[in-house]
């Protein structure tokens, strides 16, 4: 009975040691209700890294992963510990990270309820969240079914893409044929391109041309476009220009603001240039040989 009286002791003693703070006590209570608080903002923050990770790395992550994404979790008190896990079987909980040592119940009416939580809620003694991407919802299915990441979709998540911006800006001295003359503003373009790096090989490039007026308050005017997809089979591309002329090329033609638009030379009386869409298959290259097709039609809209 002695014995028996001693191991109580030591149980209580222990106890006490393991939680010693006082929920009777303001300070206390508060402290732990802001720890409350960060544990439910921590286990919204997993379900959004969870969320992040099978869209960028197409798979699922482990709660250590998860971990290495968001850092550890800092209370203020030492005596709550909590233990993130995610649940095996179902891999959208969350274990109950409330210690067993708390036994206030407003404090874990506060954890269990949907104060702070918009993504979790408590549910049959864990903690669920929801997948709000859609994508990512399709993902988590597929992953769960073939039981594995997604390889062929890592492929495409680790593809590479670029974005690019140019332009000219041209100005000189002219004189016109009515006889002004001075400084001018030549011409102005700018091109917006796009590289893309589809994965296994395949590559996917497009850009598009605008030009501008190059009068104060002039028009941005459309110009080429094209997107061509390529890998170890050749190049496929579409581009919608304009039928070429040498004295355009050679600038004896100005620019469409000018007396001599781009598209013709004196009202088409010395030559024409029409808008027009190819479409050109151009073979890899056979040990310094290459060989391409082309077709070509008049543009059904006109090209500036």
């Amino acid at each position: 009975m002695k014995n028996l009286k001693n191991l109580l002791f030591i149980f209580i003693f222990l106890s006490n040691i393991a939680f010693s703070l006082d929920l009777n006590n303001f300070k206390d209570r508060q402290s732990i209700l802001q720890d409350v608080k960060n544990i439910i903002l921590y286990e919204e923050s997993i379900s959004r890294a969870y969320e992040e990770y099978i869209l960028t790395k197409y798979d699922l992550p482990t709660i250590t992963e998860v971990k290495t994404i968001l850092g550890d979790l800092k209370l203020q008190n030492v005596d709550i510990s909590p233990s993130f896990s995610l649940n095996n079987n179902h891999l959208t909980k969350i274990s109950y990270n409330l210690s067993d040592d708390i036994n206030d119940t407003q404090i874990k009416a506060l954890y269990e309820s949907d104060t702070f939580r918009k993504r979790t809620y408590y549910r049959n003694g864990e903690i669920n969240f929801i997948l709000e991407d859609v994508f990512a919802k399709h993902l988590y299915d597929l992953i769960k079914q073939k039981g594995s990441g997604l390889g062929v979709c890592a492929g495409v998540a680790n593809a590479q893409s670029t974005a690019t911006v140019s332009g000219t800006i041209a100005a000189g001295y002219l004189k016109a044929i009515d006889g002004s003359k001075g400084l001018v503003l030549d011409s102005n373009s700018i091109r917006v391109g796009l590289t893309e790096d589809l994965g296994d090989g395949l590559k996917l490039s497009a850009y598009t041309q605008f030009k501008g007026n190059s009068a104060r308050g002039g028009n941005l005017t459309k110009e080429d476009s094209a997107m061509t997809l390529s890998s170890s089979w050749g190049s496929l591309a579409y581009q919608n220009t304009r039928t070429s002329t040498l004295a355009r090329d050679v600038g004896l033609v100005g620019d469409n603001w000018l007396w001599d638009n781009p598209y013709s030379s004196n009202n088409k009386e010395v030559f024409s240039r029409e808008a027009a869409d190819y479409l050109t298959y151009t073979t890899a290259d056979m040990s310094g040989i290459r060989a391409s097709v082309a077709y070509f039609e008049t543009a059904t809209t006109s090209q500036a």
